[in-house]
């Protein structure tokens, strides 16, 4: 389906099939894990007042972030963590994440990764909005040394 979506859409060779595709995309996911970076345990260094030499940031950013258990296809017994999430900057576009925090070797990174497409500065506003899960707040341990946790409003009622 994916090919033919490709060949309607864009001008691809018609011999295009789903092995090209899954074999390309394979090949920009090893580039891409290969810049990445090495997992650290924190990523912004530091405390917020050493940014006052930096430029005054464009506005907080906020990130939106849960957790799901999502049942293994091919062994209903298992079941493993999907963290998602949203980070919206005031000014600039917002980005979309997803991670599976016990298969990824680098979750931590994605995520900074993310924030930093974002223009993410040290002295910058950065809140998490979470459901208070337990892997959701231990993950996000270490991310910013100003970041603000809050419990989003649903669980809080």
């Amino acid at each position: 389906m994916t090919a033919g979506l490709l060949k309607d859409v864009l001008p691809v060779d018609t011999r295009t099939n789903a092995a090209t595709i899954r074999n390309h995309l394979h090949m920009v996911a090893l580039r891409q894990e290969a810049e990445l970076g090495d997992e650290r345990p924190r990523f912004l260094e530091g405390d917020p007042a050493d940014g006052k030499e930096l430029p005054v940031p464009e506005g907080p950013i906020v990130v939106g972030i849960d957790g799901a258990y999502l049942r293994n296809w091919h062994d209903k017994g298992k079941k493993f963590e999907v963290i998602v999430g949203k980070s919206v900057p005031e000014v600039r576009d917002h980005r979309y994440f997803g991670l599976v925090q016990t298969h990824d070797d680098k979750p931590g990174r994605r995520l900074i990764e993310v924030l930093h497409g974002q223009d993410l500065q040290i002295n910058q506003s950065l809140t998490f909005l979470t459901d208070g899960g337990d892997s959701v707040r231990s993950f996000l341990d270490g991310i910013s040394p100003g970041a603000e946790t809050y419990l989003d409003w649903f669980r809080a009622t």
